[in-house]
């Protein structure tokens, strides 16, 4: 592992909010993970205070493995980013930018509430705000505006997700509201107003068929996606709050973190059992206990007991804004009924090599339930809660969670102490949590899963979810970066005194060999795998065969309409070169010439 951070002026030294690396069609994934390529480059966008997106090509200069020897050959070139060209359209800070999934169409969002989608022109269409000549002179190539797509007045948007086809992306902003818009014409297709604050994440699934949003009003909400003749429909599955939980002191404990440091991966953690009461409302509407329980895995950091009070770079962060009326079903209405489909509809039926990742046990007594995890208020992170689906939909990953102590009579005269946490879902199971990731120092703020499956680590014990493959993710809090894997609970990776601000965004390239982090004190870094370090592909490394697989089994169900033309989904068949959402060409006439006397 190569750890470098690009001293450049990435936006004149002004936070960077955002960052996404584009995906490679599926041509070019299969040559990159084959080897037929022996060095990759990579297209980043990166969104910053300065009101600009800006483009760059990254030279990683990996490390390569000598087929004859089978060593790992030293690449005597540091890792280094290129201008490309500056997005000059927004007119303030830019929170979020995206590349849809296939690639062709940068979707970028941000304080001034309009959602830009750019496509590459070949040449200069340059209008009012954008840069000037003397910059032109370092433009190496040129994007334009295709459609602005704009939400509610004084609207900042925080977040911003696409669909796994790129027909649509959901914005999440400031006045609670998540909206879905058509990537066609920009038009709105749906308002999810079921959020009390602000929304600062959201996340698609990789089939469609789930929406998830997080705000800062200390909850996730989970929705169903269907797509019907006129549009969509959107209707809530899941709301979760809080639970409590029976937690035990860690087998083990954590040495102290560096850049790059490897976290012991030899054992597992201790186990802990939770009990979720995910609306204390919707309790006592049912009149009766709806704790579950899940077996899981808690103790992957020693915990640290302290307070997170983030800075914010916006003085209405912090005022709690009132609870706006509700225009859409609230979850209430909802949550009496079965909040998750039946087996028989579930997108992961088909697949029978995911069951659900961990078994349920015995549920504990009231009076051993000594902690509470909840997520935090306005004021636990900074702006941002950028949740995750796994690459195969089965896991979800929340951060900006947080452990306190349950008051009871142990621990009365105890101060309180309150560990920064990561929540993890099934996908059969979105009302509570099936494991506890605690230990941060401070409040996390992203999550971002590795696009390329691993085969799992020849091991004794049991993996922490009963996958036949391995998924990498990256948590990013305030202070650190912590890579961990579905096999156990324990971190393989701690990356840390890198910044000397906070860090706001990350992102995996698509060939899953290397990780850029993004951070307040306006620098990136890069973080470059030898080959096989984060493990060997999998077998079936296309995950889109798989989810491919899963979409025609769920279209027999008739829970998700698949979308139109599926072959962009599959590595095998060849992509056609043309850009998504455009016009169609306009095909020349052949003219017959005639004599005219």
């Amino acid at each position: 592992m190569r750890t470098k951070t690009l001293e450049i002026r990435w936006h004149n030294q002004l936070p960077i909010y955002s960052m996404d690396l584009q995906p490679y069609s599926a041509p070019a994934l299969k040559r990159a993970l084959g080897g037929a390529q022996s060095q990759q480059t990579y297209r980043l966008a990166t969104g910053g205070a300065d009101h600009q997106v800006r483009l760059w090509l990254i030279h990683p200069h990996q490390n390569i493995r000598d087929a004859a020897t089978n060593a790992v050959l030293q690449n005597p070139h540091q890792p280094r980013a290129e201008y490309l060209c500056t997005l000059s359209r927004h007119t303030n800070p830019v929170n979020v930018v995206r590349f849809c999934p296939k690639g062709e169409t940068l979707a970028s969002a941000g304080d001034d509430g309009n959602v830009l989608l750019w496509i590459p022109s070949d040449q200069n269409t340059a209008s009012y705000g954008e840069s000037s000549n003397e910059d032109m002179q370092f433009e190496k190539e040129f994007w334009r505006v295709r459609i602005m797509a704009r939400c509610a007045r004084d609207a900042e948007v925080y977040d911003l997700a696409w669909s796994p086809t790129g027909e649509h992306f959901v914005a999440g902003s400031t006045d609670n509201t998540a909206r879905i818009f058509s990537a066609i014409d920009g038009v709105c297709l749906h308002q999810i107003t079921e959020h009390a604050h602000y929304v600062q994440g959201v996340s698609w699934d990789p089939f469609g068929a789930l929406l998830a949003t997080q705000s800062s009003d200390r909850t996730l909400n989970v929705h169903a996606v269907k797509h019907t003749g006129n549009g969509i429909a959107v209707n809530s599955l899941s709301k979760f709050t809080k639970s409590d939980m029976q937690a035990h002191a860690p087998k083990h404990k954590r040495s102290g973190s560096a850049a790059g440091a490897t976290a012991d991966i030899g054992r597992r953690g201790s186990m802990a059992s939770v009990t979720s009461d995910a609306s204390a409302d919707k309790d006592k509407e049912r009149g009766g206990d709806k704790d579950k329980e899940k077996e899981r895995d808690s103790g992957l950091l020693t915990p640290l007991h302290t307070p997170m009070h983030p800075p914010s770079r916006r003085s209405s962060i912090s005022q709690t804004q009132s609870v706006a009326a509700s225009q859409t079903q609230t979850p209430s209405q909802t949550a009496s009924q079965s909040n998750i489909p039946s087996t028989t509809s579930s997108p992961l039926t088909p697949i029978k090599r995911s069951p659900s990742p961990l078994p349920a046990i015995k549920p504990p007594s009231r009076d051993q339930l000594n902690e509470r995890i909840s997520y935090g208020d306005e004021g636990f992170t900074q702006f941002f809660r950028r949740l995750s689906f796994s690459p195969d939909g089965s896991i979800l990953v929340t951060p900006s969670a947080q452990c306190d102590d349950i008051p009871d009579a142990a621990n009365e005269g105890r101060k309180k102490h309150s560990k920064s946490s990561v929540l993890l879902y099934g996908r059969n199971n979105l009302n509570t949590p099936i494991a506890v990731l605690p230990g941060y120092k401070s409040a996390t703020v992203g999550v971002r899963f590795n696009p390329i499956l691993f085969d799992l680590r020849p091991r004794s014990d049991k993996p922490a979810f009963d996958l036949p493959y391995r998924m990498v993710y990256a948590v990013v809090s305030k202070e650190s970066v912590i890579i961990y894997d579905t096999q156990q609970l324990s971190p393989i990776s701690i990356l840390s005194n890198l910044h000397w601000a906070a860090f706001t965004d990350v992102t995996w390239s698509p060939d899953g060999q290397c990780l850029m982090l993004a951070s307040l004190d306006g620098y990136c870094s890069i973080v470059v795998f030898d080959p096989d370090e984060l493990g060997t592909p999998y077998k079936e490394q296309q995950h889109q065969l798989q989810m491919s697989a899963i979409a025609e089994g769920v279209q027999s169900h008739g829970h998700v309409q698949p979308q139109p033309q599926p072959q962009q989904l599959e590595p095998q068949q060849p992509q056609q070169p043309e850009a998504v959402n455009q016009l169609p060409v306009k095909k020349k006439r052949r003219v017959e010439l005639t004599k005219v006397e």
